[in-house]
């Protein structure tokens, strides 16, 4: 498992150690994404922060090279196509930059025009492109784009809230926004609402019959009085058919949600929990959890138990974003 700090190192762990393998400083400010492709022996790792994204090469045996194969400026949140060929990620502006990922080479512009203060400063940093099944169009922060034209949009999707990213669902013609699932044909009509799904970040299973919805937590820039306004979560995930759109399962937290990811199999999820010093104020930490899929959850007093003993088999502790 690959995590991101808040002081922009990259931290390797084991699922059984609960301490980093090793970890090397990736960028100067912190790490606000990690993704991974390639084959054992020759994975590409690719980090970002707000100021840039950077691609790595990891040897067979898992250690990172020295100096990034590729930096790609400007570029945060940035993410692989499915092809593995071009990274997208989010700039300042309403941009979305598209790379070659062989070559570094900036190959397209994508830019919405947004007038001033029409959204939140915060929404805007956790801006995300992300690529169709086919890589044929990307989709940032609601508007649907073909690379090929970058100079108009294909749409502009109506949007009933600044937050919740926009996913491609893998094998339908659909986007999900928030709780607005899309048709992405010609018609680009709103198919249905799916309230469990309101505000929320979501992330699609490998197989692509299950979605996870997270509400992804930060701070508003407002501030009242002599306190900054802090919008209020609930500490959950949770997981909807995305067959259906009907609800399977809530898992309550005990922190704030981060960031949730799945791993191949579809049999481990990672959620990243981030919590606040009450008294002091700032972060106080975060945690990544492991959580088994299908696995039942224990009691209350089983985790009562557990604490006191001590055990903490399924954490990592660590700073991350």
């Amino acid at each position: 498992l690959l995590i991101g700090s808040r002081s922009g190192a990259l931290c390797r762990f084991n699922f059984d150690v609960p301490a980093p393998i090793w970890e090397m400083q990736v960028h100067a400010e912190s790490v606000s994404s990690v993704s991974v492709t390639g084959q054992q022996g020759s994975l590409r790792v690719l980090t970002s922060s707000d100021r840039e994204a950077r691609l790595w090469k990891m040897d067979a045996e898992a250690v990172m090279s020295d100096d990034p194969l590729l930096e790609f400026p400007e570029c945060s949140n940035a993410c692989f196509s499915h092809a593995k060929d071009r990274v997208a990620g989010a700039a300042s502006g309403g941009r979305t930059l598209l790379f070659d990922a062989e070559t570094g080479v900036l190959l397209s512009t994508l830019q919405e025009a947004l007038p001033d203060g029409s959204v939140p400063a915060r929404a805007l940093r956790h801006r995300r492109a992300v690529f169709a099944p086919d890589d044929e169009m990307v989709l940032c922060d609601g508007v649907l784009w073909d690379p090929r034209t970058p100079d108009e949009c294909i749409h502009k999707f109506d949007r009933f809230a600044h937050y919740g990213g926009g996913s491609f669902h893998p094998s339908r013609p659909e986007v999900i926004i928030s709780a607005a699932i899309w048709d992405v044909r010609m018609s680009f009509k709103l198919l249905r609402w799916c309230p469990s799904l309101d505000q929320m970040h979501t992330v699609f299973s490998p197989s692509g019959d299950v979605l996870y919805g997270f509400l992804r937590y930060f701070e508003e820039e407002t501030v009242r009085g002599a306190r900054a306004h802090v919008r209020k979560y609930k500490h959950m995930f949770r997981t909807v058919d995305a067959v259906t759109y009907t609800d399977v399962a809530t898992v309550e937290l005990k922190e704030n949600v981060a960031d949730l990811f799945v791993d191949d199999t579809s049999e481990l999820l990672a959620v990243m929990e981030t919590s606040k010093d009450q008294y002091a104020g700032g972060f106080a930490g975060t945690t990544c959890r492991l959580y088994e899929v299908g696995r039942v959850r224990a009691s209350r007093s089983d985790d009562e138990d557990e604490e006191e003993e001590g055990a903490h088999d399924s954490l990592l502790d660590g700073e991350t974003p």
